[in-house]
Formats: C-alpha cells, sequence, structure tokens
C-alpha cells in the first residue's frame, strides 16, 4: 500500500495505491480529500476498500485485522502520528518530542494500546541510546509496554515494547524470546518485529539466526533506515568488517545524516584500521549535530596524533560531559578498550553492569574488546548476564 498526503489549512488530501508486490500491477487506487477531523474515517473507508479487493483471498484474522482500528478519537491518532515522525528522527530531540507527543495521544485515548507502545519504546531508546540514565526511563519503559499489552494482548507492537523492555532492562532472555515470538505470530509481516528479533538473537550470539531474520526484515522494509543499519551492524559483529561497510554505505546512501549509521560505520571502519576514515565520520557527527569547530578540532588531533589522539580528547570532553549530565560507562568501556587500556576499560563495564546499561548486553559480540575477551574479569561480568549458551 502506497500513500501520499498533503495538507491545506484542515484539508487533507490522500492519494493511495494497492500495488501487487509481485508483478508492480496497481490493484486499487483512490483520492480522498477530508478534513483533518475525518482522518480515522478515511481510514476505515480505505481499509474497506481494500479488504473488497482483497476479501476473497483473506482469512478470517486477517479480515478482522484489516478492519480493525485503534483509537476512535482522531485528535490521539494525530498526536501519534506526530510521535511516530519525530520517533524516527533517531536523535535525542527527536525522542524526547516523540515523548510528549505520545503522552498527550495516551492522555486523550487511555485504551489506545498503540500509543503505550510508542511511550515504551521512545523511553526505552532514550536510555539505550545513552542520552538518559537507564534507570531513569526503563521504569517507564516497562509501564508503558505492560499497560499496551493489557489493553490489547493481540497488538504485535505491544509485545514487541515488552520484548525490548525484556531484553534490555529486566535481562531476561527467555521472557524476551517469548515476546518477540508472540509478536510475530500476531503479524508474521512485521518488519520491526524481525528486526528486533533479530538485534536480540545477535547479542546472544546466535548469529544465523540473526542474519535470518534481519534479511527478513529488510525485505519486508528495504527502505527502513534503521533496519539497513542494523544489518550493517550484525556484519560489524560478526568480523566481516569491508561488507559492513559496503553494507552502512548504501545505508547513508539513502540519508547521509542518520546518525546511528554514521557511528555504526564509524567502529567499523576503526576495527579495519581505516582511521582517517573513522575521522571523517566523527566529524561529520559533530557537524550536523552544530559543532563544526569541534571538528575541526578533531581533524587537528588526528593530524598531531592519530586516532588514538582523536580518541583521547574524545574521552576529555565525555568526562566533563558527566559531570552535568549523563555519559554511557559502556562507551567510554569502548573507547578505553581501542586505547588499550584494559583496567580502564574493565572498570567502566563493571559501571555499565552496576547501572544497567542496556549496552552492556553487547558485550558477548562486540569486537572493540577482543583484546582484554580472555580477562577473568571480563568474563566474570560477560557470566553475570547469565545469557543462555
Amino acid at each position: 500500500l502506497l500513500g501520499r498526503i498533503t495538507q491545506r489549512g484542515d484539508t487533507l488530501t490522500i492519494q493511495t495505491d494497492l500495488v501487487s508486490v509481485t508483478d508492480g500491477s496497481e490493484l486499487w487506487g483512490e483520492q480522498y480529500n477530508r478534513k483533518v477531523s475525518d482522518l480515522i474515517k478515511v481510514q476505515e473507508d480505505i481499509s474497506k476498500e481494500i479488504y473488497d479487493n482483497l476479501r476473497p483471498k483473506l482469512t478470517g484474522q486477517e479480515s478482522q485485522q484489516l478492519a480493525k482500528h485503534d483509537t476512535e478519537n482522531p485528535e490521539a491518532y494525530q498526536l501519534y502520528l506526530q510521535g511516530l515522525y519525530y520517533w524516527n528522527k533517531w536523535t535525542e530531540e527527536g525522542f524526547r518530542k516523540a515523548s510528549d507527543y505520545f503522552n498527550q495521544a495516551v492522555a486523550r485515548d487511555p485504551n489506545y494500546a498503540l500509543a503505550y507502545a510508542g511511550l515504551a519504546d521512545t523511553y526505552n531508546f532514550l536510555g539505550d541510546s545513552g542520552y538518559v540514565a537507564p534507570k531513569q526511563v526503563w521504569p517507564k519503559a516497562k509501564s508503558a509496554a505492560m499497560q499496551a499489552v493489557k489493553i490489547d494482548d493481540m497488538l504485535s507492537e505491544a509485545h514487541i515494547s515488552l520484548a525490548l523492555v525484556r531484553e534490555g532492562y529486566d535481562w531476561d532472555w527467555p521472557g524476551a524470546e517469548t515476546e518477540f515470538k508472540r509478536a510475530i505470530q500476531l503479524n508474521a509481516n512485521s518488519a520491526t518485529a524481525h528486526h528486533w528479533y533479530g538485534d536480540f538473537l545477535a547479542r546472544l550470539g546466535r548469529s544465523e539466526e540473526a542474519r535470518t531474520e534481519l534479511k527478513k526484515a529488510q525485505e519486508l522494509d528495504p527502505l527502513s533506515l534503521l533496519i539497513n543499519t542494523s544489518v550493517g551492524r550484525q556484519l560489524y559483529f560478526a568480523r566481516q568488517y569491508e561488507t559492513a561497510i559496503q553494507q552502512l554505505k548504501k545505508t547513508l546512501d539513502m540519508d547521509p545524516n542518520f546518525v546511528p549509521a554514521q557511528h555504526a560505520i564509524e567502529a567499523a571502519y576503526a576495527q579495519s584500521g581505516m582511521y582517517r576514515e573513522a575521522v571523517a565520520e566523527r566529524q561529520k557527527v559533530v557537524t550536523l549535530s552544530g559543532n563544526p569547530e569541534l571538528a575541526a578540532a578533531i581533524g587537528a588531533d588526528y593530524a598531531q596524533s592519530g586516532y588514538a589522539g582523536v580518541l583521547k580528547s574524545w574521552l576529555e570532553g565525555l568526562k566533563q560531559v558527566s559531570k552535568q549530565g549523563y555519559v554511557s560507562p559502556y562507551e567510554l568501556a569502548q573507547i578505553y578498550a581501542r586505547l588499550e587500556e584494559r583496567e580502564q576499560a574493565l572498570t567502566a563495564l563493571e559501571q555499565a553492569y552496576n547501572e544497567r546499561d542496556s549496552k552492556f548486553t553487547y558485550i558477548k559480540i562486540e569486537p572493540a574488546f577482543d583484546e582484554i575477551r580472555s580477562d577473568s574479569r571480563f568474563q566474570q561480568l560477560q557470566q553475570r548476564l547469565a545469557m543462555p549458551q
């Protein structure tokens, strides 16, 4: 289903086209001109017309899912869409704006399970991305995810949200896998479910299964920046750096400013010894964040002291930031490890464990830690996660 929406004042023009993925032929198309307040009614009309076209091919459960809509409140629905828009920017500002819109959506409709799932995911990734101390937001993520499941146990997105909490906060591996599988059972064509299940499997070291799930997610949503980034990251975790770089370049071709892909390709460059390229990527990130002076300083550090000089300066900067705000100890551990400062890396990992930094769950597969992997302290930290073998 392809669509395009334009708005003039309070009038929406919605063009929808149902296209066969087999041969690209158009099965149905329609244009609607409606008031913003009629958005949910338009959704119902579109669903009904698609249903009428596909009815002979649908099962009973599929028919019910197509006819279903998640809220009767048009204002709540618009707030949800705005939240989703900002969430997909994948920046700190985007997540904060998304949480505001999702909170407004559930205030308008307290039974809006999909908005609760969005709220859970927003809190989740505020912590997971290192913008906020995990313990400040994970309990909120868990509460919202459980509320989403309570309202609608048949909603795939709700089970994805709960799976992410089980994985990133509870460190409940069987519980997380159960929720991911339930989400896929409810919607086998959910690219999001396959994506995050693949990421989960990668953390556990089940690389072949992870590759299968991520490939499925990519097939379902080939233009998703996040999914394409995760495909590249999985290759990075598999130590296939050249292929990872190729994949991440393709992702950045779609959006050169997508921060997760920029971070991922910098790591792949660094692990493969392509330090000049790694530095250039870091300069892009800080320039886009509105700090061209820092980008210039990074270039000067590299010219004077190489990549190690860049990392040391970055480390000092993070220490200054930590005096006023949150800095992920897992990020510090990665820098120390790349600088071959073993004791500091292990101390930072211990702190990451104690703070329940969700990125700590990547230690089993993170290449940056390969040089300290044989250390008994590292092995003890990994054992504390109690990941299934």
